[in-house]
C-alpha cells in the first residue's frame, strides 16, 4: 500500500506475531528479555520519508535518518515491534 520498500523485499510468510516471537527464545535455550514497541519518533517524520521514498527523492538509507525510529518500552507493540533475549538467566 505504501510502497515504499522495493517489491519482494518482505514475504508475509516471514512476518510473526508478538507472541510467536516470545516463544522462540526458550526453544534455543535463551531467556526472554521482553518484546518492545517500535514507532518513528514524529509521525510527521514517517509521513514525509514515505513520501520522499515513493517520489524516489531518498534511499533507503536515509530514509531511517528521516523517520528516526525509537524504542518505546511499556506500549502495546501496533505494528513494528522488537524482541530481544539472552543466553543464560538475567
Amino acid at each position: 500500500m505504501t510502497r515504499i520498500v522495493p517489491a519482494g523485499r518482505y514475504a508475509a510468510s516471514r512476518l510473526r506475531t508478538p507472541s510467536e516471537v516470545a516463544a522462540l527464545p526458550a526453544r534455543h535455550g535463551l531467556t526472554d528479555g521482553g518484546i518492545c514497541d517500535f514507532k518513528p519518533h514524529r509521525v510527521r517524520g514517517l509521513i514525509a520519508g514515505v513520501r520522499a521514498r515513493r517520489a524516489g527523492r531518498v534511499t533507503d538509507d536515509v530514509l531511517e535518518a528521516m523517520v528516526r525510529f525509537a524504542l518505546a518500552p511499556g506500549s502495546k507493540p501496533l505494528v513494528t515491534y522488537l524482541g530481544h533475549a539472552r543466553k543464560g538467566r538475567l
